[in-house]
């Protein structure tokens, strides 16, 4: 049998096709009844040259197909799937003309100098992890791209601060993740790094995981004085200058959303370090604009909602105006009481409270609904008509003793519940916007 390409030299591919169909159809016809060796060994070869013609077929449609006009989210499936070094040179060289299949840097990834370079003038996503630290060269290119990077997603196992790597400005990042996966002493710096030189204006999300620094003043640059401009600025913690306060609470944060800290930060913290008036300064800064803030992988102080009306966490905030139910957990009532009647003078840190819950889930001998004088004074001030939801395990029913009739007073019901297993993030119950139980001590 002679081998496809000497046939497609000697004919075009449709008289071949033709060809094939009329050998088929006489050996058909003269072919014996009881199908012998010869006749099956001749619809063989016919069959395998039937074969051979889509494979031409293919071919010649291939060549005069022009590929590299593809859109782009067809190029990015395909390389996706195959990967760049195992293709053909002329798939290669579609490949090397087409920026948007270069934008997405990978964790682990070592070629990243030659994404950086080919992705040409496109916006970048960048994730840098793995088990090696990026070389100096790859951070030079990271750092002369910072005017193109969309996304950051840094994961280290540098013994040094990182903050070393974030010295550019970065105007279109919206999205950034710096976690160090190397135990280094905490060293807060006063002031902090200022990231990105101050210039990240667009940004939507930040999280520092396992840093030993908080970004300083300036995360947005100073030079912002348009007033419908965002500005997102990081102020320096634990700052007790009485200009620099006021000028950090003033500051927006209309597109940052979400600031995660933690577990080094959240670590310190949760040890009650003399440093962690610096969380609680960064959290009553962002009181009124931060939708939520998380305290990553510690064992009891996990997480800080701010902005909603039920469902806190940890009271670290100044002033909730639109508080109206708190939720509070191995507290004594005592504790809870003067939580929600804290402030100055002349003003509550929640003044349009309406349901105050405690939840115990240890033995009811051991809940103390006892309250001071002075502090059931100022709750009285300030609440005149708060109910009072007091919850025990079902087992502890009988156990459960009433508060007195000075303390019921002061509330426009008080009520008992029971559960029977405890409420927890995954059981939201009556509180249903994101809560979770908190620790037996008191910080307040």
């Amino acid at each position: 049998m002679e081998a496809p390409e000497a046939i497609l030299e000697r004919v075009s591919v449709c008289d071949l096709a033709d060809m094939l169909l009329r050998k088929l159809r006489n050996t058909m016809e003269d072919g014996p009844t009881n199908h012998s060796r010869h006749f099956l060994d001749r619809l063989r070869n016919i069959e395998a040259e039937f074969a051979s013609v889509p494979w031409m077929i293919r071919r010649i449609l291939n060549a005069g197909t022009p590929s590299h006009s593809l859109p782009p989210e067809i190029m990015c499936m395909i390389f996706r799937d195959v990967p760049k070094p195992m293709v053909c040179h002329r798939w290669r060289s579609i490949a090397l003309s087409a920026p948007s299949l270069w934008c997405t840097l990978s964790p682990g990834d070592r070629r990243g100098l030659k994404f950086i370079h080919r992705s040409n003038h496109m916006n970048l996503n960048i994730h840098i992890g793995g088990l090696f630290n990026p070389d100096l060269g790859l951070t030079n290119s990271i750092s002369n791209a910072g005017c193109r990077i969309r996304e950051l997603h840094w994961y280290s196992v540098e013994k040094t601060s990182l903050d070393v790597h974030f010295r550019f400005s970065a105007p279109l990042l919206e999205f950034f993740t710096l976690q160090s996966y190397a135990w280094v002493p905490p060293n807060y710096e006063r002031p902090g790094p200022a990231l990105f030189q101050g210039d990240a204006p667009w940004l939507k999300y930040l999280c520092l995981r396992a840093v030993t620094f908080l970004p300083s003043r300036g995360y947005s640059g100073t030079a912002v004085t348009d007033s419908e401009s965002t500005r997102v600025d990081l102020a320096q913690p634990g700052n007790q200058s009485p200009d620099d306060e006021y000028e950090a609470t003033t500051v927006s944060l209309a597109r940052l959303r979400k600031l995660v800290m933690g577990p080094q930060i959240a670590v310190e913290y949760d040890m009650k370090d003399e440093r962690c008036d610096d969380l609680l300064a960064l959290s009553t800064l962002y009181s009124n604009t931060l939708t939520s803030m998380a305290y990553e992988q510690t064992s009891d102080h996990v997480l800080t909602l701010a902005g909603l009306s039920s469902g806190i966490r940890n009271w670290a905030f100044d002033e909730w105006p639109d508080l109206k139910t708190a939720v509070f957990v191995n507290y004594p009532l005592s504790t809870v009481l003067a939580s929600v009647s804290s402030g100055g003078k002349s003003r509550v840190s929640c003044p349009n409270l309406a349901t105050l819950r405690l939840i115990w889930e240890w033995p009811a001998s051991e809940l103390k609904l006892s309250v001071e004088a002075d502090v059931l004074a100022r709750f009285r001030k300030w609440h005149r008509a708060v109910t009072l939801i007091v919850e025990v395990n079902v087992r502890e029913r009988n156990a459960i003793e009433a508060v007195s009739a000075d303390v019921e007073a002061c509330f426009a019901s008080v009520e008992y519940r029971f559960f029977d297993q405890m409420p927890t993030m995954g059981v939201p119950d009556v509180c249903r916007r994101n809560w979770a139980t908190k620790p037996g001590y008191s910080w307040l």
